[in-house]
């Protein structure tokens, strides 16, 4: 969740789409993360940042003064021992109003220097507060506040652990009631996975919550990244429908798709690719779209 976060961070600070998704303007972002050491951030936003380098050049595709990111190492540099201040503490706001102000403070000296409030990261919830993830009266502080940056022009996401038995958001649902989209990545099963040679991200993307959008956009999808920085999306297929588009892609027909890959069978291959069709992922000949106009 976190390679995701941050490469979807810098899409926005840097104005650069991302997978299907379009960003129409850079934006500042500060990237708060409360788990890993700064040198870890660093590497990442590197890498990610890497392919948009232009080498050999004194013009790039890179806006740093948009990038800015907040580590527990940071803290600690600039004599906070104890790392981050809470963000919410069940039955103590007085407590927890410190953090918060703290991170407005740092919100508004972005905007001073930079004309734009920053979007605001919060990488993970689970360390950046001190309350009972199951009980809603604790949520309701945290949530309150952020929709008093939203009322600022300030968007926020938040980063939160599943719950490994039901796989849905760790805690009350409280945390999802006044957010506008929540989305949950789950690792693929073997049935989905790629065979991508070294590390790699693979997940699906699910919209448990959505307003203002909906349809296609709402729909599940398969979610990679290599080692290097590439990121991929797919429809939320398996893998023997991943080989039929391709071989479709390529300009097989069904019986030499068959003849190539032992896996396959004339009959189902037929059947998976009306499915496919179905779902729009394979275009319809022209006699298919006069038989659905008749009807």
């Amino acid at each position: 969740k976190t390679q995701l976060g941050i490469a979807l961070a810098l899409a926005v600070a840097h104005g650069r789409n991302f997978l299907d998704y379009e960003i129409r303007k850079d934006n500042p972002i500060l990237y708060v993360e409360a788990e890993l050491c700064g040198s870890d951030i660093q590497d990442r936003i590197i890498s990610l940042n890497y392919p948009f380098l232009e080498m050999n050049s004194q013009k790039n595709n890179l806006k740093p003064q948009n990038q800015f990111t907040l580590s527990q190492d940071d803290l600690i540099n600039a004599g906070i021992q104890y790392g981050f201040p809470d963000l919410a503490v069940a039955d103590d706001e007085t407590r927890a109003s410190i953090g918060r102000r703290a991170t407005e403070d740092l919100v508004d000296e972005i905007k001073d220097k930079t004309g734009q409030y920053p979007i605001l990261f919060l990488d993970n919830i689970s360390a950046l507060t001190s309350i009972d993830e199951n009980k809603a009266s604790d949520w309701n502080s945290l949530m309150k506040w952020l929709i008093k940056l939203k009322s600022k022009n300030i968007s926020s996401f938040i980063f939160h652990h599943t719950n490994k038995s039901t796989g849905s958001a760790s805690g009350s649902n409280m945390s999802q009631r006044l957010i506008d989209t929540h989305i949950i990545t789950k690792r693929l099963d073997e049935e989905h996975r790629f065979n991508i040679p070294g590390k790699s991200v693979q997940c699906s993307v699910h919209f448990d919550k959505f307003r203002n959008f909906g349809g296609e956009h709402a729909k599940t999808f398969i979610l990679t990244c290599d080692e290097e920085g590439n990121w991929n999306r797919y429809p939320m297929l398996d893998q023997k429908n991943m080989k039929i588009l391709k071989y479709l892609k390529d300009g097989y027909s069904v019986p030499q798709m068959c003849e190539e890959d032992d896996d396959l069978n004339e009959k189902t291959v037929y059947k998976r690719i009306k499915k496919l069709k179905d779902q729009g992922l394979v275009p319809k000949d022209e006699k298919e779209k006069d038989k659905e106009e008749i009807f």
